[in-house]
C-alpha cells in the first residue's frame, strides 16, 4: 500500500475543477447562500507512537505544532487579523478546558490588530516581572476608564508563616454595559477573603483560576447585564464616580486578567457578548502595548460568533490537531483554503493520513467534517428550505455507498457516526413521521424542524453530537447562542490529499445543488442485515456510489464515477493477487463493524471498550470462460455473489484476527493465518492458494509502527505468501453464508480456530 500523491491525472483535476465552478454558477443562479465549512485533521509525523497522537487530546508537542501551523496559516490569509490563543471546550473528565488557538478578521477589511510588532512572538523567552503586568492592566484601565481601584492582585503557591506566595498576576472585574451614557466599561469590588488571593492550583491560565469559589456574591439576578445589541437600555444598579461607571459590590463575575505566560505578558480577555464589544476591547488593549511598548499575547475567551467577523481555529481532539476553515462561499474560496491547509501543515511536519503497525495506511482517525450552512442562521438555506434536510437525509439512507465509502474504520451502530438506520430498529418509522410532518407544513419555522428532527438524529444513547447528520449547529429550540444555521456531515473521515478533500466536498455542493431544485422524496429502504453483510464490500459500495454518479450526471452535474477510485483504493486497500491460468483471486480490506463492549475497569478507571479482534476481507474470482470454481478459506466454502461481469464474483470473509481479551466472543480463538484456496468445483482439484496474514508471517504482531512508507509498504506486501500452483483434491461443498448475512463466510461460526500466542503468532 503507497501513500497516495496523484490521485488523479492533471486532465481528471481540471475536469473537477471546472466543474466546481460550474455548480457555482449554478447555486448562484439558484439563489442558493450556501456556505460551506470544514474540520480537517492531522497528526505528527515526527512522534506518531505519543498519546496525544494516538488517544489522548492533550500533550507536550500539540500545542507547539499548533501555533506553528497557526503563524503559517496566518501569512496566507487577510491582514489585519488577531491571533488569539485562547479557551476552548471543557469536556466531562477534565481539570481545564482545552486551549483554542484562533486568527480573527474582518469582512469589511478593517483591521482587528493593526500593529504586528505589539504581538508577542513564539518562543519569546523575555524576562517580565510583576511590575510590568501591573502598569499595563493600570493603563490598561485607564484607556478603557475603568477605575483603576479596582484592580487585584493575584498570588500563587501555598501561604506559609513567614513567606508570603508570589505574585501570579492581576484581574481587573470587567463588564461591556449601557449606561446613561452609552455603552461603557463598568467594573466594581470583589467581597475578598482574609489574607492575599490565590489563585486556584493547575496550569491554566490566571483567568481561569480565579479563587471564585472563595468570595461571596449576590443572587444571580442582582448580577448585572452585559449591553446586548440594539438601543442601550441602562442596567439597573449602576452608579457613576469620580469619571467611572461603577457597579455594586460583587455585581460583575467576569474579569480582565494579566500575567507573565512562557515569556509574553498574556491578557486573558473575559467573555464579551457583541463585536463592537469584543472590538473595543482589543483596541485598547493595543493601544496600551503601544504606549507601554509592550508587546503582548491574547488570550481568554473568543470573539462572540458574528457574520462580520472571519474565523479560522485550531483545537487539539484525541489523537489529533483539527483546523477548523472559515466559511467559504464559493468554490474557489473552498479551493484554496484546503490547498494552503495541506501544504501549511506538511510544512509543519504534519500528516494527513497515519500509518498502522501492518503498514496500512489510513485516516487520521478525527474525521474531516463538512458544515453547510449560509451568512447568518436565518439565510441559512436548511432555514429558508427545510426540505433540503430531507433530500440530504433521505438520498443518505438510500446510499450506503456515501455512508460507508468515506468512512473511517469504526463503523456501525455504535461508532461515533452511525446511520439513521443503524441506531435504532424503529428510527426509520419514527424519520417517515417526521417528514410527513414536513408534508403537512405543521411548523416549518428553523425551531420546528429543530424539535421535529432533534430526537431522532441521534446515536444510541440519545447523543445528537454523534449523528451522522448533526444539527446540534442549525437552530436549537433550547439553545440561542448555538443558532448557526449549520448541519454538519460527520461521516467524513480525512482524505489523505487535498484534491481528494476538494473532490469530496464537490460530490456534496453537486448534491445540494440538485436538491435545491429538485428534492429528493423517495421512499426510505429497510436495508435490515445488508448493511452489514453486502454493503460491508467494497465491490457493493463501489456499485452504489456509482449510481450516486449517475444520478449526478442525469441530473445536469458531470460528476464522474472515476473521480471515487481514489477513495476506494484507500478505504478498501488491495491485499494480495494470485494469477492462475484458470482464474485470478484478489483480496481486498472490507468494512467490519466494531461492537462497543460492556464497562471494564482499565488502570483504576472505568471505560468502555471497543471489540477490534474480527476483521473482514473481500475475496474476488475471476474465472476464465468453461472453468467452474469455487473458492475456499480455512476449508471453507467462500459464498460468492455474481457483479454483473461475465466470470466474476465477490464474497466476503469475516475471521477473528486477534485473541483480545476485552471481545464480544473472547472464547472463540483466531482464525489466522487464513489459507485461501481456488478449487475446480467438479472434482475438487486444488488450482492454487496462499496465506494471508495480519501480523508478520510466523512471528506475530509488529511490535512498532513503521518508520515510513516504505517500511510501510513492504509490511503490507509481505504478509500475502503464495503457496505451490496446484495441491490435493478438496470434496466440493455448498457455500456457506449465513441466512442473514448471505455474503459472508463468518469463520466464527465455524468449528477450530488457529492456537496464537501473546503476539498473534498462530499454527493449526
Amino acid at each position: 500500500m503507497k501513500v497516495i500523491t496523484h490521485p488523479y491525472t492533471e486532465k481528471q483535476w481540471r475536469t473537477i475543477d471546472a466543474l466546481g465552478e460550474a455548480v457555482d454558477r449554478r447555486l448562484a443562479a439558484l439563489k442558493a447562500g450556501l456556505t460551506m465549512g470544514g474540520e480537517p485533521t492531522f497528526v505528527c509525523r515526527e512522534r506518531p507512537e505519543a498519546a496525544e497522537w494516538r488517544t489522548d487530546a492533550l500533550g507536550e508537542g500539540k500545542r507547539g505544532k499548533a501555533e506553528r501551523l497557526l503563524l503559517r496559516l496566518k501569512e496566507r490569509l487577510p491582514p489585519g487579523g488577531l491571533l488569539h490563543y485562547g479557551v476552548g471546550k471543557w469536556y466531562p473528565g477534565e481539570a481545564w478546558p482545552r486551549w483554542a488557538l484562533g486568527y480573527y478578521w474582518r469582512q469589511d477589511g478593517v483591521p482587528v490588530w493593526r500593529r504586528p510588532d505589539l504581538l508577542s512572538p513564539e518562543g519569546d523567552t523575555r524576562s517580565i516581572g510583576p511590575g510590568e503586568g501591573r502598569g499595563f492592566i493600570r493603563r490598561l484601565a485607564e484607556n478603557l476608564a475603568v477605575n483603576p481601584a479596582r484592580i487585584l492582585e493575584i498570588f500563587q503557591g501555598p501561604e506559609r508563616q513567614g513567606v508570603l506566595p508570589v505574585s501570579a498576576g492581576f484581574v481587573l472585574p470587567l463588564l461591556r454595559v449601557d449606561s446613561g451614557g452609552g455603552r461603557r466599561w463598568a467594573s466594581c469590588s470583589w467581597a475578598l477573603p482574609p489574607g492575599p488571593l490565590l489563585a486556584r492550583p493547575g496550569d491554566a491560565p490566571l483567568g481561569l483560576r480565579l479563587p471564585l469559589a472563595d468570595m461571596e456574591w449576590p443572587e444571580a439576578d442582582g448580577l448585572l447585564s452585559e449591553a446586548g445589541e440594539g438601543s442601550p437600555v441602562p442596567a439597573p444598579g449602576l452608579r457613576e464616580e469620580g469619571g467611572y461607571v461603577e457597579g455594586e459590590p460583587g455585581t460583575i463575575r467576569v474579569a480582565l486578567a494579566v500575567e507573565a505566560l512562557e515569556g509574553a505578558l498574556e491578557v486573558f480577555l473575559p467573555p464579551v457578548g457583541t463585536l463592537e464589544g469584543f472590538l473595543h476591547l482589543v483596541e485598547a488593549v493595543e493601544q496600551t502595548a503601544g504606549e507601554l511598548d509592550s508587546p503582548v499575547r491574547l488570550g481568554g475567551y473568543p470573539p462572540p460568533i458574528d457574520p462580520a467577523l472571519s474565523r479560522l481555529g485550531l483545537v487539539p481532539d484525541p489523537g489529533v490537531l483539527e483546523v477548523n476553515l472559515p466559511p467559504a462561499r464559493s468554490w474557489v474560496e473552498i479551493r484554496e483554503m484546503v490547498q494552503v491547509v495541506y501544504r501549511e501543515a506538511e510544512a509543519c511536519h504534519l500528516d494527513a493520513f497515519k500509518f498502522q503497525r501492518d503498514g496500512r495506511i489510513v485516516g487520521t482517525g478525527g474525521g474531516s467534517h463538512l458544515t453547510l450552512g449560509g451568512g447568518t442562521a436565518l439565510e441559512s438555506p436548511f432555514s429558508r428550505r427545510p426540505d433540503l434536510l430531507r433530500s440530504f437525509l433521505s438520498y443518505w439512507q438510500n446510499h450506503p455507498g456515501l455512508s460507508y465509502g468515506f468512512s473511517g474504520l469504526f463503523v456501525g451502530p455504535t461508532s461515533q457516526t452511525p446511520r439513521v438506520d443503524e441506531a435504532r430498529h424503529e428510527s426509520l418509522y419514527e424519520l417517515e413521521l417526521a417528514f410527513l410532518q414536513l408534508e403537512r407544513g405543521d411548523d416549518l419555522s428553523p425551531e420546528g424542524l429543530d424539535r421535529v428532527f432533534r430526537h431522532i438524529l441521534v446515536d444510541l444513547t440519545g447523543n445528537s453530537h454523534r449523528a451522522e447528520f448533526c444539527i446540534d449547529k442549525l437552530f436549537p429550540a433550547d439553545n440561542p447562542a448555538g443558532r448557526l444555521g449549520l448541519l454538519e456531515l460527520r461521516c467524513l473521515e480525512m482524505p489523505p490529499h487535498p484534491r481528494m478533500s476538494l473532490a469530496l466536498a464537490l460530490l456534496v455542493r453537486s448534491l445540494f445543488a440538485w436538491f435545491l431544485s429538485q428534492p429528493f422524496q423517495g421512499p426510505l429502504v429497510r436495508w435490515g442485515t445488508a448493511l452489514h453483510d453486502r454493503f460491508a464490500l467494497p465491490h457493493f459500495i463501489a456499485a452504489d456510489l456509482a449510481r450516486v454518479a449517475k444520478d449526478l450526471r442525469q441530473a445536469g452535474y458531470p460528476y464522474q464515477d472515476e473521480w471515487l477510485q481514489p477513495f476506494l483504493d484507500f478505504r478498501f486497500p488491495h491485499c494480495g493477487t494470485m494469477s492462475l491460468p484458470e482464474a485470478e483471486l484478489e483480496l481486498r480490506q472490507a468494512l467490519e463493524p466494531w461492537p462497543v463492549l460492556g464497562p471494564a475497569a482499565h488502570s483504576g478507571a472505568a471505560s468502555r471498550p471497543v471489540d477490534s479482534s474480527c476483521e473482514r476481507l473481500q475475496a474476488r474470482l475471476r474465472c476464465a470462460e468453461g472453468h467452474p470454481l469455487a473458492l475456499l478459506c480455512n476449508e471453507h466454502r467462500v459464498p460468492l455473489a455474481a457483479t454483473g461481469v461475465e466470470g466474476e464474483s465477490v464474497g466476503g470473509v469475516r475471521f477473528k484476527a486477534w485473541p483480545l481479551v476485552d471481545a464480544l466472543h473472547p472464547g472463540i480463538e483466531p482464525h489466522v493465518p487464513l489459507l485461501f484456496e481456488v478449487v475446480h468445483s467438479g472434482s475438487g482439484k486444488v488450482l492454487g492458494s496462499f496465506e494471508y496474514h495480519v501480523g508478520r508471517p510466523g512471528r506475530g504482531d509488529y511490535p512498532d509502527l513503521p518508520e515510513g512508507p516504505r517500511e510501510a509498504e513492504r509490511r503490507w506486501a509481505e504478509r500475502v505468501v503464495l503457496r505451490e500452483r496446484g495441491g490435493p483434491y478438496r470434496p466440493p461443498s455448498s457455500p456457506e453464508g449465513h441466512p442473514a448475512c448471505p455474503y459472508t463466510l463468518d469463520l466464527r461460526q465455524k468449528k477450530g480456530g488457529r492456537k496464537c500466542g501473546p503476539l498473534g503468532s498462530c499454527q493449526d
